[in-house]
């Protein structure tokens, strides 16, 4: 009975361990943090605790690894299998639900741990630098494990739930923004009611036992009171005992509820959805005429959404920059509370971070759509090079970033001083091109790798991103010390980075249309 309900979590272990892409990646993660230690260490005159501001940084960055790994990485498990319409074979072969969940989700889960497991040697030496001790090593080791267990849950739910990956993926974004950002702005909320009303009131201390919960639990906390100065609570705190219990039960409903969610066969595909009615038969509309970019058109509809969605962002935005511009007018001085200038400033960068996110899920999704309809062979018997589809599909972006664009343009002109500030300093600064280039190169990376992985190419683009300029940062700055060079100012150090950022983007550029023709056999 065990070694049937674990065959597919062994199977899927060792394809784990056979295959060459996760053993590169941890080794370029190991790599990094060993070139992050030999950079502390050479300037460890200049800090007083390095071995601190390694560990800092190491516990920072997992965090991170993990809350990303959780939008594609986790999300997709069971979603995958829904959408090759294989999840029935599996059935069929008479493999039990908490097998597939144990096999598709927990693999993947302890493939993770071995990528932390891996930086576990480089955390030990960071003692050895001063400002870390063995029991702040243990906690943070405790806390990340619980809170990556209960993201691989929360993620394995979102996958059963979904009818697809895309929507696996959207409901895992939407559950970790309340938990990572609206869950401690309401703690600190309840914090500010209770110290600006001192009454001993019911509501006061309602309030003052759920910001204690939040504290409590908080993965943000619970890192900043790990790496605070002589930190000696216990490893086991109730951060990791609501993690672990809160991962306990949600592989529980998982397993209660695959059942009902995945006695649908096929998964009906989003263009499949326009023509198909309730009843089974074919629903007659009216087909407008296209426009000449009908790529972009389609894509517009099937990728990004269409109508509904545009509209949806206008009122999601509308609420998040109100919100926001509440919430700031409580904290902001009595002068500048309920400003215009605030109210722009907010919308602008709001909408900076809401079109940024917007743009990476569309160029990791713009080809992955295709090869997943297996529509790429006849896509690309078009009368048009592989270049000119890929650059038409990619302009699906341009209405779907119409909402953004708008609150954008309107942030502008309430804070017009400040965006006029922002915008001189961004076109005539190296740093500020640099800026530009290392996003451009997202975007092609974000697309490429959507091509080349099945799941998780957004997060992994980000990683992969972050890594490389880390990378290159670190051995600029050896390079200077090795040679004694002194940089009297940033245009050196810049131009060069937006030199190899620019032939990354020109070497992705021609890889894309390449790997899009092997796709397609041609």
């Amino acid at each position: 009975m065990l070694s049937s309900t674990l065959a597919l979590f062994t199977r899927s272990f060792r394809v784990d361990a056979r295959s060459t892409q996760p053993h590169v990646l941890r080794l370029l993660f190991a790599g990094v943090i060993l070139l992050q230690l030999i950079w502390t260490h050479e300037m460890e005159m200049m800090f007083g605790a390095p071995g601190l501001m390694v560990f800092t940084w190491i516990a920072w960055l997992n965090f991170v690894v993990i809350s990303l790994g959780g939008l594609g990485y986790f999300a997709t498990a069971i979603s995958e299998e829904k959408e090759e319409d294989s999840l029935g074979l599996l059935k069929m072969a008479g493999i039990s639900p908490v097998a597939l969940l144990l096999g598709k989700s927990t693999s993947r889960l302890i493939a993770v741990l071995l990528l932390l497991a891996v930086e576990f040697p480089f955390v030990l030496l960071s003692i050895t630098l001063g400002g870390v001790t063995m029991t702040q090593v243990i906690a943070m080791a405790t806390a990340l494990a619980a809170y990556l267990v209960f993201v691989a849950n929360l993620g394995l739910i979102c996958s059963v739930v979904g009818a697809n990956s895309r929507r696996a993926s959207t409901m895992m974004t939407l559950s970790l923004i309340f938990l990572l950002v609206v869950l401690p702005a309401l703690g600190g909320f309840a914090t500010l009611w209770t110290t600006t009303h001192p009454q001993d009131t019911l509501a006061r201390r309602c309030l003052l036992a759920a910001a204690n919960w939040e504290r409590g639990i908080s993965m943000w906390s619970r890192v900043s009171t790990i790496l605070s100065t002589g930190f000696s609570e216990s490893t086991i705190s109730l951060q990791v005992v609501f993690h672990l219990v809160g991962a306990l039960g949600l592989f529980g409903l998982s397993w209660a509820l695959f059942e009902r969610f995945t006695r649908e066969n096929h998964t009906v595909r989003p263009i499949e959805r326009v023509f198909a009615r309730p009843t089974g038969g074919i629903r007659r509309q009216r087909v407008s005429r296209t426009w000449t970019l009908a790529l972009a058109l389609k894509d517009f509809h099937f990728i990004a959404g269409g109508k509904r969605v545009v509209i949806a962002c206008f009122v999601l935005y509308f609420l998040i920059i109100g919100g926001l511009f509440w919430i700031s007018s409580v904290f902001a001085p009595p002068e500048s509370q309920y400003s215009a200038s605030l109210l722009g400033g907010i919308a602008m960068v709001t909408m900076l971070g809401a079109g940024a996110l917007e743009l990476g899920l569309l160029a990791s999704r713009v080809f992955r759509e295709e090869v997943k309809a297996n529509t790429l062979p006849l896509l690309m018997m078009l009368p048009e090079s592989t270049a000119r589809i890929a650059w038409t599909k990619a302009a699906a972006a341009v209405p779907a970033l119409i909402p953004a664009i708008c609150y954008f343009l309107l942030g502008a002109l309430l804070d017009a001083e400040d965006f006029a500030k922002a915008f001189k300093q961004l076109v005539t600064s190296m740093s500020g091109w640099y800026s530009i280039a290392v996003f451009i190169l997202f975007l092609h990376l974000a697309a490429y790798l959507s091509l080349v992985v099945k799941w998780g190419a957004l997060p992994l683009a980000i990683f992969l991103v972050y890594l490389s300029q880390m990378i290159l940062i670190l051995m600029l700055m050896m390079f200077g010390m090795m040679f004694r060079m002194t940089w009297n100012s940033e245009v050196p150090v810049f131009a060069v980075l937006l030199t190899i950022c620019s032939a990354a983007i020109v070497a992705l550029a021609r890889l894309i249309p390449g790997r899009l023709r092997l796709l397609a056999g041609r």
